[in-house]
């Protein structure tokens, strides 16, 4: 008899998020189609910020595949790429981070059935093993679509509880940096001592 993951494996092959091609969520091809994240500047509030590549082709295709056609078979890889490049900057006999995420709009949640931002830090929790807990409510509308100025001043967050330590702010893409040092604003006043983002791609 064929073992359940077998049948998985034959109802559900395994194919790349960007080209479709049998074999890993994200293929070798496609990987090194990814270019690397430009000079990154701090949005304030935070004190590093780890990213995997540009918001632009196979990377602009990689953050709109989980986000709009819901593949969401790259996420562990990208999680765990990530904690690698987190866990090289920690300081040694450091405390366990928290993990927290920038959630979308209660609108984009219903429609998408999901965030984005969320599966990405319960994904580098499972395989980190550092805490993932949600720390932030957001107040306002999403960011895409709007003009700069309109990116710069923000959304509206607000602290769910006490925010003390070391905490990851995870989220899909870098733009402007409004959104996260928004967030950064909100978790150093609820009693964050370091915030260090982790975001998939950073736009050029």
């Amino acid at each position: 008899m064929r073992s359940t993951a077998t049948l998985m494996s034959l109802l559900f092959p395994d194919t790349c998020v960007l080209c479709d091609a049998p074999g890993d969520a994200l293929c070798l091809r496609c990987l090194r189609l990814l270019e690397p994240p430009p000079p990154i500047r701090e949005p304030p509030g935070t004190h590093t910020v780890d990213a995997l590549c540009s918001y632009k082709g196979a990377g602009a295709d990689l953050v709109l595949s989980l986000k709009r056609r819901n593949r969401r078979e790259a996420v562990p890889m990208i999680a765990s790429a990530l904690c690698v490049a987190l866990d090289a900057r920690r300081a040694e006999g450091s405390r366990s981070p928290r993990i927290t995420w920038l959630p979308t709009t209660p609108k984009r949640r219903r429609t998408r059935g999901f965030d984005q931002a969320e599966l990405l830090a319960k994904a580098m929790s499972k395989f980190s093993g550092w805490p993932a807990v949600k720390l932030l409510d957001r107040r306002s509308g999403p960011q895409m679509g709007l003009g700069r100025q309109d990116r710069v001043d923000g959304p509206v967050f607000t602290a769910r509880h006490s925010c003390e330590g070391e905490l990851i702010l995870v989220d899909d893409v870098l733009t402007t940096g409004a959104t996260i040092a928004a967030a950064a604003e909100i978790l150093l006043a609820a009693g964050a001592t370091t915030l260090r983002a982790a975001v998939v791609a950073v736009a050029p």
